[in-house]
């Protein structure tokens, strides 16, 4: 869900005839509010509720952020983007962070090496579906050789209901980690509970 902001970014250059630069610039606050996610958002929550737990909230308030993005149309205004970015941004770091903080705890000390590289693939795996799934809806909507200027406005409908695609799809894909994480509580809370 991280990679959204590419496409966030080639949004901004098609819908907004914005230059890659200008498109980049743009993307600061995004890339502000991962910082502040990483950093600063999954401290507090794991200092709050403990390492699954902020996991989990995260992941449910990951997938409510990318609801606004029903609301894409060609007309939006480019701050509503930009904005919708920044917050998904940095609960996405956050959460990131905060479950990568809790599989590394979990780890054996022995194997660590191997967690770290399961993890690792597993993000991997993770991307290359992002791109897939999510790339292809706004990728397919513009005419990438002819650039900015070449977009009719049947590509940017196209454009804004990708967009609007990819925030149904990535809702449901932090829906599913929320559950994931609500099953694994439970079962972690059963089992400090149960007698030894």
């Amino acid at each position: 869900l991280v990679g959204m902001l590419t496409y966030i970014s080639i949004a901004l250059e098609y819908l907004y005839d914005l230059t890659s630069l200008q498109a980049a610039i743009a993307i600061v606050p995004a890339q502000a509010g991962a910082v502040v996610g990483a950093k600063f958002v999954a401290q507090w929550a794991m200092h709050r509720w403990g390492s699954l737990r902020a996991g989990r909230y995260l992941m449910l308030a990951l997938s409510l952020s990318m609801l606004p993005l029903l609301l894409m149309q060609p007309s939006t205004p480019a701050w509503y983007l930009v904005a919708i970015a920044a917050v998904f941004s940095g609960l996405g770091m956050a959460a990131l962070t905060v479950l990568n903080a809790d599989v590394m705890g979990r780890a054996p000390h022995d194997s660590t090496g191997a967690v770290s590289a399961f993890r690792a693939a597993a993000s991997s795996v993770g991307g290359a579906l992002g791109v897939a799934v999510l790339g292809t809806s706004v990728i397919s909507a513009v005419n990438v050789d002819g650039g900015q200027g070449a977009v009719s406005s049947a590509q940017l409908d196209q454009l804004a209901a990708g967009l609007r695609l990819d925030g149904v799809i990535a809702c449901l894909i932090a829906l599913a980690g929320w559950v994931v994480l609500t099953i694994v509580v439970r079962r972690t809370a059963a089992a400090d509970r149960s007698p030894v």
